[in-house]
């Protein structure tokens, strides 16, 4: 990191760290895949390597501050889900133009991101395997959440994502990476050693390092088995949770919501001063997201922590003048389950705790239309982040 005396680091002297760190991280891939077995192979060196790919890209995250890397990092994996989804929306349209002879092309792309600007990051392995340990447990949770997208297209059997699989992972790597000992029961301690060894070796880049890996392909057949969901089930089992009578028609109660001539904002802002006996008009700010992807909502949330804990970086700020209570209203994601809301919500604030100083001066809660709590059922999904 810089001296914060001297000013941030002159545009020549960040490119020579992009350049630097990136050229330094393909090199050691090259490297690594050039080795057999954990030992340098120079009798086939000429040889390409049959598991290297074209089809690697690298990119720089060149941010100082975790909180805009986090927010970065769920950026670039939503848009490399955005991609492989065009990808799957055009192979459909050729399909459907040419007939059922052409043959759809799987989308295969591997971004690596390079992380060499955060000091914290860079010395120690175990910051950094918290960091991204949470940020998976997160997406991890996310695959279980009843989103709405996921409801709209239930009953569509032409919906791209009844045809095409699209998967998004992640991997890091790291300087002083070290795997959980491998033991083999009862023998082979020397064997066992030396795979452990390796395994570290293979994940010990220059740099602190993401590996995202995106794939886009064809279902090969429905799954036949799997039950489906009727959305007004769906419906009547989150109003049976929320307390209320599960013969209700909140189809209605929503599409008269939608027929609103009312911004989002406008009606959050109005349940909020009329509900929430915490809020103060001094200390409060009101955000629209509208994202409806998972890993977008993450990262509308941590783009704000970003930018807000930008502001709290004067040391003569007062520490009341930084208690601050935000309501980002989520028009468009969740909104038909308070339990997934609420296991998002947990998701940001494991992240937020894997954040050396953030931890402790940030804390969560959510309103929601189908909340067990009677006086916390919002309109609209309402992640509330209080500043300490």
């Amino acid at each position: 990191m810089y001296d914060e005396s001297s000013g941030p680091p002159s545009s020549s002297s960040l490119d020579n760290i992009i350049l630097s760190s990136l050229s330094a991280t393909d090199k050691w891939v090259q490297d690594t895949l050039a080795r057999k077995n954990g030992k340098s192979v120079t009798k086939n060196a000429a040889k390409p390597n049959p598991y290297s790919r074209k089809e690697v890209s690298y990119v720089c995250e060149t941010s100082e501050s975790m909180e805009e890397i986090i927010e970065g990092i769920f950026r670039r994996l939503s848009e490399a889900r955005k991609i492989a989804v065009r990808h799957g929306k055009k192979e459909e349209d050729l399909r459907s133009a040419q007939g059922s002879s052409y043959k759809p092309h799987i989308y295969r792309q591997t971004l690596v991101v390079v992380i060499p600007s955060n000091d914290a990051f860079v010395s120690s392995f175990s910051k950094y395997d918290n960091v991204i340990k949470a940020i998976k447990q997160a997406r991890q949770s996310g695959r279980d959440f009843i989103t709405d997208l996921s409801l709209e297209n239930l009953h569509d059997k032409e919906e791209l994502s009844n045809k095409w699989v699209t998967s998004v992972n992640l991997a890091h790597l790291h300087p002083k990476f070290r795997h959980a000992p491998f033991v083999i029961e009862g023998k082979n301690t020397d064997k066992s050693k030396d795979r452990e060894v390796r395994r570290n070796l293979a994940r010990r880049s220059p740099y602190p390092t993401l590996v995202i890996d995106i794939r886009s392909v064809p279902q090969t057949a429905p799954e036949k088995t799997k039950k489906e969901i009727d959305l007004l089930v769906v419906e009547k089992l989150e109003a049976l949770f929320a307390g209320e009578d599960a013969s209700c028609n909140s189809t209605e109660e929503a599409k008269a919501m939608a027929k609103s001539t009312m911004h989002p904002v406008a009606i959050g802002q109005d349940w909020v001063t009329t509900n929430d006996p915490m809020y103060e008009s001094s200390k409060s700010s009101f955000i629209l997201h509208d994202s409806k992807y998972v890993d977008g909502a993450f990262e509308a949330v941590f783009s704000n922590i970003a930018m807000q804990r930008g502001k709290f970086t004067n040391v003569s700020d007062s520490v009341e003048s930084k208690k601050k209570r935000e309501y980002l209203i989520m028009s468009q994601f969740l909104t038909k389950s308070a339990t997934s809301f609420e296991k998002f919500a947990k998701g940001v604030e494991n992240i937020a705790c894997s954040i050396p100083h953030l931890g402790k001066g940030i804390s969560f809660s959510t309103f929601h239309k189908e909340h067990l709590e009677k006086n916390r059922r919002s309109p609209y999904p309402i992640l509330v982040i209080d500043w300490k």
